[in-house]
């Protein structure tokens, strides 16, 4: 019974899409830290290929982008602000990561 991890489920707010999401139970650096030794562990005795830094910023990036765009209800200012970017990082970073503001 010591192996069962609970896992804590919230209901979004109807601007953040509605429906149920699993919390991890320990925090983003601990799922974070699971993930990539999934990752690292799927190469076996090899290493993943060069520019894990831009591959896992991709990762984290771009689902944060879309939130806080959907938090704001698409407002550039708003989103820019809740990130604590200016909003022409905001819009460069959006380009990059492939999210469109306009298409949430």
């Amino acid at each position: 019974m010591g192996n069962i991890k609970k896992t804590t489920e919230i209901t979004l707010p109807l601007h953040l899409g509605g429906g149920k999401v699993a919390v991890p139970e320990h925090g983003l650096a601990d799922a974070m830290e699971a993930h990539l030794l999934y990752y690292f562990a799927v190469f076996g005795e090899s290493l993943p290929p060069d520019g894990l830094w831009e591959h896992i910023l991709g990762e984290v990036e771009k689902p944060l982008l879309k939130v806080a765009l959907r938090a704001v209800g698409g407002n550039r200012i708003k989103a820019a602000k809740l990130l604590g970017i200016n909003r022409n990082t905001l819009r460069q970073k959006c380009l990059n990561r492939h999210v469109d503001p306009d298409n949430l």
